[in-house]
């Protein structure tokens, strides 16, 4: 009717929510055509507060079925319009989605950036203290310990000020991710001190602290026995999470545990299950990706070929890590 009667934007408003229909019924091929028929129309008619939705729609789609480039791109032209009308709301949840699909496609740099833009204006301290957590993990992946540090103090702060089941799930993220820090730092025994005080938490209050933390726990002190040449007790516990992971299908999870559980394969000099691991690390990280991660496997599918002296292979994981690094994490 709209058509017949030339309501443009009326046409466009219709198709948009005749795409928000097919979204909800995970209808996506059919979602994302309608959605680019309305960006079309909007185009046209130079309404710069439809295309800003229509992109933002598009670009959590395509983050929905994991297509994080597409995403990025749709984002960007979502803040770009937002900005220009000044929408301040809907300019602060686009630079929260990039920071998220930045962070997953490995642009650390970038990632960080939005999400340091995006905390300035956070009030509630829920939010807040989870995107400093988040970008302690960032700083880590780029080697900026201090930096990190920084960042799950302040985390650590807001969440011992307030009493409830999120903030109590939150501080046991922190203190595994101070473990993990302090592992990366060389300092084993501090590691488990913290993984060791998480844990003690999660003991306490099961029922209110998800299973996914306990995985992360038992991977972390496995780590920290590993390096401390543990290898029995760092490989009981890594198996211990990983076996949540898959009962949780947290497939990232699932892939850094097998990675660190090669790792001891390859200290205790068994190669071709280090190899298993690996290759299975990579393909579940094809399946869900996430960049940061994927990096840290090819580094040791690198190493453990080289030691095998398969040459081809150790070339193939040494271009496709070259690829990652350059086009990604120094990215500003």
């Amino acid at each position: 009717i709209c058509e017949e009667q030339k309501y443009i934007r009326n046409q466009a408003t219709s198709i948009l929510r005749l795409g928000k229909n097919y979204l909800f019924l995970q209808e996506y091929k059919t979602a994302i055509s309608c959605y680019l028929k309305s960006i079309d129309i909007y185009d046209k008619i130079q309404d710069l507060r439809g295309q800003i939705v229509t992109n933002f729609d598009l670009g959590l789609i395509y983050e929905t079925l994991c297509n994080f480039q597409s995403a990025k791109d749709y984002y960007i032209i979502s803040l770009n319009l937002a900005q220009q009308l000044k929408q301040l709301k809907l300019e602060q949840i686009t630079i929260n989605n990039l920071a998220n699909v930045c962070y997953r496609l490995g642009y650390l740099k970038q990632a960080a950036n939005y999400y340091e833009q995006y905390l300035k204006e956070v009030i509630n301290p829920l939010e807040k203290a989870n995107i400093s957590n988040t970008l302690g993990g960032i700083y880590c992946y780029l080697k900026e310990f201090a930096q990190a540090l920084l960042c799950y103090q302040k985390t650590l702060n807001i969440v011992t000020q307030y009493e409830g089941q999120s903030f109590l799930e939150l501080k046991v993220k922190i203190l595994c991710n101070l473990g993990l820090l302090y592992h990366q730092l060389g300092k084993f025994k501090i590691a488990i001190n913290y993984s060791q005080k998480a844990q003690q938490i999660y003991q306490k209050n099961p029922d209110y602290i998800g299973k996914s933390s306990l995985s992360y726990i038992l991977g972390n002190l496995g780590i920290s026995y590993r390096e401390l040449g543990q290898f029995e007790t760092g490989i009981n516990h890594l198996n211990q999470a990983y076996q949540i992971a898959v009962e949780l299908n947290d497939t990232i999870n699932q892939a850094a545990q097998l990675r660190e559980i090669a790792i001891i394969y390859r200290k205790t000099g068994q190669l071709i299950k280090a190899v298993k691991n690996l290759e299975k690390s990579k393909n579940l990280l094809a399946e869900n990706p996430f960049v940061p991660e994927e990096i840290e496997t090819l580094k040791e599918l690198i190493e453990i070929y080289q030691k095998l002296g398969e040459q081809q292979k150790e070339i193939q994981y040494q271009i496709e890590y070259q690829e990652l690094i350059l086009n990604k994490i120094s990215v500003n």
